[in-house]
């Protein structure tokens, strides 16, 4: 098996709009109009504050400690909402790689576990394997809630394709919960984007806080289902990749949870460029060695993912004839006859071994004909 962990690296590969944790702290500070020397006493550390006032000290008062609750609820509040921001940002065109990567976990059936919050990876994958939306993509029991009128709401039907198991272990900005007081065995709800908002007006966002103290959240049954479904997948781990992930320090309890899990035979490909990232996958698993290290997920991709391959014909565009997309380079021949037969035909002819092409739909709207060589 496949198992796959993606940290916030991977999310600012997709784009630059999506901010690194280093980068997490001065936001959440102007967000809530605090100043910049508030995390002197942290040395700058936005994990370690948010602990600290996530947590009764016992110097303090008790009025001061119910203050400091109340901070740390807006701090976890204006993590979501400048995630959900840099996601907008983000949402455009996905880069060649993105479709590519998917579709080369989904063939593989891969196991993927990450501690980022945004959907952006959910986009792609809902794309590449058919899903009628998020809630298929997780690996979790979610509740969605619908008008009185639902009927007027079209549902999709199943899935079209498998897709990997997706466990998001510090939550998702489309999660929601009852807050702070709900009880440790309640069902999260899923946030749809056609749902009216007003029916989610009584929830609050359940994302994991970058804290040095997290165990308030992972008390949550779901997720520690979401947990111990992943601690299983990195038993069974035949092949592990590590992509934007790099093993800070203050995360004790994560380098605990794979150094506990994860079999030190097993091989683990590193997708990073920080040279400190790549010391301390060592110092976990002493047998990578030399084991591969990418600087870049375009690198990654290109070395180790096969060929995702677009079709189309177009006769009334700027450029017509029949338009063959491999990796995101395109070719463009003249073409006569029935399009969706021949188009079809040739990708059929030219990738025997990769299956039938399936119906897609390009970002700017044009229907294609699309198949993933695993090479």
């Amino acid at each position: 098996m496949k198992v796959v962990l993606l940290g916030a690296g991977f999310s600012r590969a997709i784009s630059s709009e999506m901010p690194l944790m280093k980068e997490l702290g001065p936001l959440v500070l102007e967000r809530l109009r605090l100043p910049a020397y508030t995390l002197a006493p942290f040395g700058g550390d936005v994990e370690a504050w948010l602990g600290h006032i996530g947590s009764d000290e016992p110097w303090l008062e008790d009025s001061d400690n119910l203050r400091s609750r109340a901070l740390f609820v807006d701090g976890v509040q204006a993590i979501h909402d400048i995630i959900v921001e840099a996601q907008s940002r983000a949402e455009g065109d996905p880069p060649p790689w993105l479709l590519r990567l998917v579709a080369q976990w989904s063939h593989e059936q891969a196991t993927i576990l990450t501690f980022n919050y945004d959907t952006l990876l959910e986009r792609a994958l809902a794309g590449v394997v058919g899903a009628r939306g998020f809630g298929d993509l997780y690996q979790i029991a979610l509740e969605q809630r619908q008008p009185v009128d639902a009927a007027l709401y079209p549902s999709g039907g199943p899935s079209l394709r498998e897709s990997p198991a997706l466990y998001k272990l510090h939550g998702s900005v489309n999660w929601l919960h009852g807050g702070e007081r709900a009880p440790s065995t309640e069902r999260f709800v899923l946030r749809e984007d056609h749902i009216p908002s007003y029916l989610y007006e009584d929830l609050a966002p359940f994302v994991v806080p970058p804290a040095s103290s997290k165990s308030h959240y992972y008390d949550r049954a779901p997720l520690r289902v979401q947990w111990k479904r992943a601690a299983a997948a990195l038993r069974q781990a035949n092949a592990l990749d590590v992509i934007g992930y790099s093993f800070p320090p203050s995360d004790s309890g994560t380098r605990t949870f794979l150094g506990t899990t994860t079999c030190d035979s097993v091989p683990v490909t590193l997708v990073d460029p920080s040279p400190e990232a790549h010391s301390r996958l060592n110092s976990m698993f002493p047998n990578l060695g030399d084991g591969p290290w990418f600087k870049s997920v375009e690198d990654f991709v290109e070395n180790t993912c096969g060929d995702l391959v677009f079709g189309w014909f177009d006769n009334v565009g700027e450029h017509p004839g029949l338009h063959i997309e491999v990796n995101g380079i395109r070719s463009i021949e003249p073409h006569h006859g029935d399009s969706a037969c021949s188009v079809r035909d040739r990708l059929r002819r030219d990738y025997p071994g990769a299956g039938e092409p399936i119906e897609a739909t390009l970002p700017n709207g044009t229907k294609a004909w699309r198949l993933f060589s695993p090479g």
